[in-house]
């Protein structure tokens, strides 16, 4: 906080981060200038039919924060979600899982404990174009990420979040979390929805009302 009170003026990337600075303490001017997205990488599918309607999509590190930080992207919240989307739909669907990281052989784990891993693919890290495509291929892209503090007084989640802009760029409804600046990357109810990264019930509502109804996921996308 010292060292940043003696900057002229500080960029944030939403009004999260700012409104988190001010809270330390920090007094100097502060803009907000969210994350933006190169859209000659990021784009829609040129094919709809390719678009895979059962798929859920996350994209993360997969890993554990400096050796010592509970884990918060979200996995085992989607993961946890799924059977109960699947009810809720009368359907199996699948998630992708892109990423890497130290925490992978645990959340396969969490899969196994859930009998799940039969629809949930571990892609690993992808290229640019790989990434692109699975954006674009996804009936839906989620990641409930949690704001957490460990022990040591650091935080963890997600300043902005820019994989749901990404994702939104490529033409794809986005499910965000409430929490941190990733409820500054969607206009809910409008490009995706909203939901409590802590709530299994709550991610899995909102699966289960987007791909029930394709139209309204591609509209969700366009918008």
């Amino acid at each position: 906080c010292k060292l940043l009170n003696k900057l002229d003026h500080i960029v944030a990337v939403s009004q999260y981060t700012a409104n988190q600075m001010r809270v330390v303490g920090v007094t100097v001017p502060i803009s907000v200038i969210p994350n933006s997205v190169d859209c000659a990488l990021f784009y829609p599918a040129t094919h709809r039919e390719d678009i895979r309607r059962d798929e859920i999509l996350i994209c993360g590190r997969i890993s554990v924060v400096r050796g010592s930080e509970v884990q918060y992207k979200g996995h085992d919240v989607l993961f946890a979600a799924l059977p109960l989307a699947e009810r809720q739909l009368g359907r199996k669907l699948r998630i992708r899982v892109v990423g890497a990281g130290d925490d992978a052989e645990r959340l396969r784990e969490v899969t196994r404990n859930l009998q799940i891993q039969d629809r949930v693919c571990f892609a690993g890290k992808v290229s640019v174009g790989e990434l692109r495509e699975n954006y674009q291929r996804c009936g839906v892209f989620c990641m409930p990420s949690r704001v957490n503090q460990n022990p040591t007084g650091y935080w963890t989640g997600e300043g902005f979040g820019i994989v749901y802009i990404e994702a939104a760029a490529c033409a794809r409804p986005v499910i965000a979390s409430c929490e941190g600046g990733a409820r500054e990357t969607i206009v809910p109810d409008i490009t995706g929805k909203l939901v409590d990264p802590r709530s299994a019930e709550s991610v899995a509502k909102a699966i289960a009302e987007i791909l029930d109804n394709p139209v309204l996921a591609d509209e969700m996308g366009r918008v």
